[in-house]
């Protein structure tokens, strides 16, 4: 994502989240290290945004039939 796409629903959301995981890591229900990462290696990371890609194609042409 590109810094100039972060809109303020975004931005929420990420903090949201990032705090949810602090939370669950305090509280020993998370382990921070397996957390960065899937979120840090490429491969994942493209791989899940292909992912999300093409299931939002799907909606988009369900949506129009």
């Amino acid at each position: 994502m590109k810094p100039e796409n972060i809109s303020l629903k975004s931005a929420t959301a990420y903090t949201l989240l990032n705090s949810r995981e602090n939370a669950s890591e305090l509280f020993h229900l998370a382990d921070r290290s397996a957390v960065a990462g899937w979120t840090v290696d490429p491969a994942r990371k493209q791989q899940t945004q292909q992912d999300l890609q093409q299931r939002l194609d799907k909606l988009k042409a369900e949506q129009q039939k």
